[in-house]
């Protein structure tokens, strides 16, 4: 099977003190809505930064 991926790129220093879970989990509902699977998460601790990385199968 082929796979497509996707990447978000979230600046974890504007969470600080109101992280909108509401929000995130609203935009993570919409990529499953068209097929994206959440596969992994890494933090860069030098620039703040969080990764999400979605694949879905490659029509």
């Amino acid at each position: 099977m082929k796979w497509e991926y996707k990447t978000l790129k979230h600046d974890a220093s504007s969470f600080l003190g109101r992280l909108d879970a509401q929000g995130l989990q609203d935009q993570f509902n919409g990529l499953g809505q068209e097929g994206w699977e959440l596969v992994s998460t890494f933090e860069n601790r030098e620039t703040r930064d969080i990764l999400v990385i979605f694949k879905r199968p490659l029509s």
